[in-house]
């Protein structure tokens, strides 16, 4: 019985390939990125990249999940097919216990036939003597003239009962010799009982041969039956072991490929700031411009949820917060929350000191970002007196307004702070 592949394990691989053909695609796009534009601009080659590569690691991640999540169910299963290999060999035991008794009821009873026949070749040496009597008998019955149909009887019959019949007949007229007739008479019904006995003992040795039989295939099938349970637990295991190793090495090489990508696309703002030549510590409007960024991050509230990241009509948090600060004329990069949070376009600022427009920020651990303890979570604040923000929140809500003072999912705030250019 080998063992099949699984729907699962089908999943499993297919789970694992298609990243694996991602970091071939980001790979080859990410040693050749685009140069800056003069006037910064998300960059549409490395945007492209970091979300492909985003993407190949949700990828991975969720084929390392599957291909972990059928390693531990086959490791579930491994103690149920162990009981069964125990009980598989157990019946094999049994069989063999089985075949070994009916073994020694054949040598029973073919000693039981050889015992019989010993019997009636007594019996029939026994018959034979009588026989030589009877013909001296007959013999001198046939000298003296006398009566010798019941001898003829004797010699010539071979059915014990009916040459008790023509016997009865005959004795009517001759009553001599009439000790060796009835020696003769019994010693045939002994042999004849003899024989029906040979007959039952030989039918039972070849019942138990045949039960001997029996029980040696039952006893092979069953060891088969254990081998084949063993085999098929082991490749079980070895199999999506080692789609957990492949998905492992995957995620390790899309993440590093990832977390380049975000360098150079961190490198690309930058440079794109140093050509701008914007050296303000501040730039004229900057009020008017968070409320502008307010109001038009209050209008999207509704709008869907990108989990791929987005800048509309649906979002994802950091491309959301970005594009109603560029809705204000802010040249404040599109990145990752955490290097949002750290942008030389922006200043820290105390959560007590916030102002509406200020952007504001969280350690969720939600998977958006492969750094360890990085920010990955991003809203812009509406009103800081009542711990109003609006936000991309999730795939459930969507663009929402939430309160991080009353909300406890949103209390822990890792930084915020103020666009400035």
């Amino acid at each position: 019985m080998k063992p099949q592949l699984t729907k699962r394990s089908r999943v499993i691989v297919g789970a694992v390939s298609a990243p694996l053909l991602l970091v071939g695609v980001v790979g080859t796009a990410a040693s050749s990125p685009a140069a800056p534009p003069q006037m910064w601009v998300p960059s549409a080659p490395i945007d492209d990249q970091v979300q492909a590569a985003d993407s190949g690691l949700k990828a991975a991640k969720h084929a390392l999940a599957v291909a972990q999540e059928t390693l531990d169910e086959a490791a579930e299963e491994l103690p149920k097919a162990q009981e069964q290999v125990q009980q598989a060999l157990a019946a094999s035991a049994a069989a063999q216990a089985a075949e070994t008794r009916a073994r020694a009821a054949v040598v029973s009873a073919q000693k039981a036939v050889a015992a019989q026949r010993v019997k009636i070749s007594k019996t029939q040496g026994e018959i034979d003597a009588l026989k030589d009597q009877i013909a001296w008998l007959a013999r001198q019955a046939y000298t003296s003239g006398g009566d010798y149909q019941e001898l003829e009887i004797l010699l010539e019959s071979q059915d014990p009962s009916q040459f008790a019949a023509q016997l009865h007949a005959v004795r009517r007229q001759a009553r001599s010799n009439s000790s060796t007739l009835d020696q003769i008479v019994t010693l045939k019904a002994e042999l004849q009982l003899k024989l029906s006995e040979l007959a039952a003992l030989e039918a039972s040795a070849k019942a138990n041969q045949q039960d001997a039989d029996d029980n040696a295939a039952k006893a092979e099938s069953a060891k088969n039956d254990a081998t084949a349970a063993q085999q098929q637990v082991q490749e079980l295991i070895t199999r999506r072991a080692s789609a957990v190793s492949q998905a492992d090495a995957n995620r390790t090489k899309l993440k590093g490929i990832y977390l380049g990508l975000l360098a150079e696309q961190r490198r690309l703002a930058e440079e794109a700031a140093r050509k701008n030549q914007i050296g303000s510590a501040t730039w004229a409007g900057q009020e008017a411009a968070a409320a502008h960024a307010v109001r038009f991050a209050v209008s999207q509230v509704g709008h869907r949820y990108n989990p791929n990241g987005g800048t509309g009509p649906s979002y994802g948090c950091n491309g959301f917060s970005w594009r109603a600060w560029h809705e204000s004329g802010s040249k404040w990069p599109l990145l990752m929350a955490q290097d949002q949070s750290t942008s030389k376009y922006t200043q820290r600022v105390a959560l007590a000191a916030a102002k509406p427009g200020d952007v504001i920020f969280w350690r969720m651990n939600n998977g958006t970002d492969w750094r360890e303890n990085a920010i990955d979570h991003v809203g812009i604040i509406v009103d800081p007196a009542s711990g109003k923000f609006v936000h991309a929140a999730n795939s459930r809500d969507g663009v929402k307004l939430s309160n991080y003072k009353t909300e406890s999912n949103y209390q822990d705030v890792a930084a915020v702070v103020r666009v400035i250019r």
